[in-house]
């Protein structure tokens, strides 16, 4: 699993927030998180990022908010073996197990296990999907605290 994590800072420590702020933070930052969710499904597909084949990869990129001790978190998380692979990267050797291929003009092949060099080329979808709209979720996150206090 890959997760980005959001971190408001500048606020005082949780256990001295009003109930009202309290709740407005975690309010705000659970449609912030929602928003930057729906920006990082919409990526898939476009220019320079990755296409849907099977659709596992959006339908498992979620968001979560937490308190965690004296600060709060929201955690956009990409629920894939191979998400940190495409936010990152990856240029190194894999190794492959064997296996049987089928083909159409000779049936079943056994292949041996081997390794092969492997150049997958950084795609990004949950790093940017924040980082581009980051005034956007902080608008979200502070309207929601003037809904809660006010």
């Amino acid at each position: 699993m890959f997760e980005v994590k959001v971190k408001i800072t500048g606020l005082p420590e949780v256990k001295n927030l009003s109930k009202e702020w309290k709740e407005g933070v975690f309010k705000g930052l659970r449609k912030a998180m929602l928003y930057f969710e729906r920006k990082a499904k919409q990526r898939f597909g476009t220019a320079g990022n990755i296409n849907a084949v099977t659709g596992n990869y959006r339908r498992n990129i979620n968001s979560s908010v937490s308190e965690m001790g004296n600060i709060i978190v929201g955690t956009l998380h990409g629920n894939v073996a191979y998400a940190a692979v495409h936010e990152y990267g990856f240029k190194g050797t894999v190794s492959v197990p064997a296996h049987n291929r089928r083909t159409k003009k000779s049936g079943s092949v056994n292949v041996r296990a081997h390794t092969r060099r492997v150049n997958i080329p950084q795609r990004p979808l949950l790093t940017p999907a924040i980082s581009e709209n980051i005034k956007r979720g902080s608008v979200i996150i502070r309207d929601a605290i003037l809904k809660e206090t006010s």
